[in-house]
């Protein structure tokens, strides 16, 4: 496994040779020839940060993340009856474990989510699904 310091000069660089890219791009004058330029964007009902990805067409992981966890959760409620503790104590383990991934990767903190619990799955199915 990476450590964070590692993983912090990866993101550093990244995010450096972006910067240098959109610079380029910039000073060729490319933007204005991107489709839609000095157009408002159209954004839908709800999270505008949500619509600006949808319409690039992108994807960012703690999206997948997302759609994941509301598939487990939904097992999981589909399947409580039928378990027992020992093993709804490592299908919540293993949940949780996904929510705080999760909430490492979103872009703010007002995103992130509690953990699961027994007693607040279907309120938390509601927020996730």
């Amino acid at each position: 496994m990476e450590d964070a310091p590692a993983t912090i000069m990866k993101e550093r660089l990244f995010n450096h040779w972006m910067d240098e890219t959109l610079s380029d791009f910039e000073k060729r004058g490319s933007l204005k020839e991107l489709p839609g330029f000095g157009k408002p964007l159209k954004l839908t009902e709800g999270d505008p940060f949500h619509s600006i990805l949808k319409n690039a067409n992108y994807l960012p992981p703690w999206i997948e993340l997302q759609k994941e966890i509301c598939k487990s959760l939904e097992a999981l409620i589909n399947q409580m009856e039928y378990m027992d503790k020992t093993g709804l104590d490592f299908k919540f383990d293993e949940i949780n474990q996904k929510i705080r991934k999760y909430n490492n990767q979103v872009p703010s903190h007002f995103m992130q989510k509690m953990i699961v619990t027994t007693e607040n799955i279907q309120e938390q199915y509601q927020k996730w699904c």
